[in-house]
């Protein structure tokens, strides 16, 4: 049903009937702020992104995440890392999905 790609952890998209495409993938990331481009650019434009982080945190720990900058190629992801109420600093080497 999917087809793969490669270049990207578990990365594959499904092309349906009438031009809508599904891609789905995983990647780690080397730092808090970087540029994400997609395995496969949409013809036209994306018209979503969900970014979930797979992180394992510590319960005084938060990590956030957000999408910026979407185009048909691919999207800016940034993660900030709280600790405790403290100053909220980037955070690098984080898988996201």
């Amino acid at each position: 049903m999917w087809a793969t790609m490669g270049g990207i952890d578990n990365a594959a998209y499904k092309k349906l009937p009438g031009g809508l495409i599904f891609q789905i993938g995983s990647v780690t990331q080397t730092g808090s702020d970087y540029r994400f481009n997609f395995p496969a650019a949409f013809p036209t434009a994306c018209m979503w992104v969900k970014a979930r982080i797979t992180y394992p945190i510590e319960g005084i720990q938060y990590l956030g995440i957000a999408t910026t900058g979407k185009t048909a190629s691919g999207v800016d992801i940034r993660i900030r890392n709280m600790v405790n109420g403290g100053t909220v600093q980037p955070q690098g080497s984080v898988p996201v999905e």
